[in-house]
C-alpha cells in the first residue's frame, strides 16, 4: 500500500534519428528509411493492382448501371490538410505515418458510405435503386476517366479535388466513383466456381464440395 499503483519511470521519449548536422543529409536519410519501410508493401500493392486489372473484365463497369444507362457521380476528399499531416509524419515517424494513412483511407470510405446511404434512401422513395460504387482504376476502367468525372461534377470548385497529368487525384485522400441507378434492385452476379481463378486447383472441389458451401 505504501507504493504507488502506477509506475511511469519506464516511459521515455524515443531518441531522434535526425542527428546529422547537415539538413540535406538528414533529409536523405529520412527518405532512405521511408523507402526501406514501405518498399515491400508498395511492391505488393503494384502486384495486386496488376492482377486486378488483368482479371476483372471491363464489362463489370457496364453491368454496374443495371442496364438503365443512368447513374450518379461522386467526388469526395478529406482535403489538403490531411496531405500536409501525412507528409510531416513521413519525415518524423514512418510507423505513425502508415497508421495515419490507413485511418485517413478508412475515414474517406466511411464518408462515401454515409453519402451513399443518404442517396439510397432518397432514391428508394422514388422507386429507384443504387448499385455499388465503381471507381476509375478498377479492372480495365481507365484512370483517365477521372478527368471526365471531375469535370462533370466541377470537383475543383465543388470540393477542391483536382486531377494530375497522370490522372491521379489531388489531394491524395480523394476519390471519385460511379453508381448505377435502376428501376429494380441490382444485386450483381453471384460469385461461383465458374468465375474463380482457383477452380483448377481448388481443394474443396477435389472433396466434392465448394468454399461457399463450407461457410454457409
Amino acid at each position: 500500500r505504501d507504493r504507488p499503483f502506477f509506475h511511469f519511470s519506464g516511459f521515455h521519449l524515443r531518441a531522434s534519428r535526425d542527428t546529422h548536422p547537415h539538413p540535406l543529409v538528414r533529409y536523405l536519410l529520412n527518405v532512405l528509411r521511408n523507402i526501406r519501410a514501405t518498399a515491400p508493401w508498395l511492391a505488393v500493392g503494384i502486384l495486386l493492382t496488376a492482377l486486378y486489372q488483368i482479371h476483372v473484365p471491363r464489362e463489370w463497369a457496364a453491368e454496374l448501371f443495371g442496364g438503365g444507362g443512368f447513374g450518379v457521380l461522386l467526388a469526395a476528399t478529406l482535403g489538403s490538410g490531411v496531405d500536409t499531416l501525412l507528409r510531416r509524419l513521413e519525415l518524423t515517424d514512418i510507423a505513425l505515418a502508415a497508421c495515419a494513412d490507413a485511418l485517413a483511407s478508412a475515414l474517406l470510405e466511411q464518408i462515401c458510405d454515409a453519402w451513399e446511404a443518404e442517396q439510397r434512401e432518397q432514391l428508394a422513395a422514388q422507386g429507384r435503386y443504387l448499385t455499388g460504387r465503381f471507381a476509375p482504376g478498377y479492372g480495365d476502367c481507365p484512370l483517365a476517366l477521372n478527368d471526365e468525372l471531375c469535370l462533370a461534377v466541377d470537383s475543383v470548385r465543388g470540393c477542391g479535388v483536382a486531377v494530375t497529368p497522370q490522372h491521379l487525384l489531388a489531394p491524395r485522400k480523394s476519390t471519385t466513383a460511379l453508381l448505377g441507378v435502376a428501376g429494380h434492385p441490382v444485386t450483381g452476379a453471384p460469385a461461383g466456381c465458374a468465375t474463380c481463378h482457383l477452380r483448377q486447383t481448388c481443394a474443396y472441389r477435389k472433396q466434392g464440395t465448394t468454399c461457399f458451401a463450407k461457410t454457409t
